[in-house]
């Protein structure tokens, strides 16, 4: 009890840097975390993330705010001996299924945590509660928010593969790729997802327009190309294919690249190679 104190005085002497509070584990896949940090340019922020359900895609909003938040929290670690509560043993009690929350603490190069069913004393059960408090507290006026990249899921013989939606197609092809469709060969080097697709260019082979059912991506947004690599996702227009490659490819008019894997290509591209029969992918 006595180095645990001590140790837990040398936490005054460093530099605090975040605090954060997490909530998760719970059957829906939900999860929130709101972290209070200093930043490398020593400005302080509070940054809150999460989702409701499993592979639903993350929102985070980033506020601004001040020293004096960073101080007080530092405050309540001192006044209720968090370090010395981080050390209590885990609680006989165990939730299955269900959202448990952690606070989490960073000073120089020391880290600390608090969890829901550790044993706590009950200045460290009110200190660990006051911290949370605080921290929710503290989410108010205007953020900036931005969303986690669209992930497109494909199940191939017992593999996940993950792909990256790339920024000018988000959202604009959920219901094409959510549908069951039946695949066919493309060359010696790729599988046609779908054919007939009505994803159009505003004029021959250029990108001044490509309308879809979902809206319009700019010239800025969309830019074709003439060659792709294993794994890339891709549109042909004068074809109206969507085509998964398992090798590199140049085609002989512009192509315009959807998604590419988020793993190692040289991997996957067997499992691409052996699809046939019917196919859709899982979207977040």
């Amino acid at each position: 009890m006595f180095i645990t104190k001590l140790l837990g005085h040398k936490f005054r002497e460093d530099e605090f840097v975040s605090c954060s509070v997490s909530t998760g584990g719970g059957m829906t896949g939900g999860s929130r975390i709101v972290e209070l940090r200093r930043e490398k340019d020593g400005s302080v922020t509070l940054t809150v993330r999460g989702r409701e359900w499993h592979y639903e895609r993350e929102e985070k909003t980033v506020y601004p705010a001040s020293e004096e938040a960073i101080a007080h929290v530092a405050e309540i670690v001192n006044k209720y001996s968090l370090y010395a509560a981080s050390k209590r043993r885990m609680s006989n009690i165990e939730i299955l299924d269900g959202d448990t929350t952690t606070v989490s603490f960073h000073f120089g190069k020391r880290y600390f945590s608090i969890r829901q069913l550790q044993r706590k004393w009950p200045s460290g059960r009110k200190g660990y509660m006051e911290t949370i408090r605080y921290l929710n507290s503290l989410e108010q006026g205007e953020g900036v928010t931005t969303r986690e990249p669209q992930h497109l899921r494909l199940l191939l013989h017992g593999y996940n593969l993950f792909f990256n939606v790339e920024d000018a197609w988000d959202g604009k092809l959920d219901e094409i790729l959510s549908e069951d469709h039946e695949v066919s060969r493309f060359e010696d080097c790729g599988i046609v997802l779908c054919a007939g697709v009505e994803l159009t260019a505003g004029g021959a082979g250029t990108a001044d327009g490509l309308e879809t059912a979902e809206g319009t991506a700019t010239a800025g947004e969309v830019q074709p190309v003439t060659t792709a690599e294993a794994c890339d996702l891709v549109y042909a227009p004068a074809s109206g294919s969507i085509i998964l490659l398992y090798g590199e490819h140049a085609f002989s008019e512009p192509v315009y690249l959807l998604a590419k894997i988020d793993g190692y290509a040289k991997t996957a591209a067997p499992l691409v190679e052996k699809m046939e029969g019917e196919y859709s992918f899982y979207i977040n």
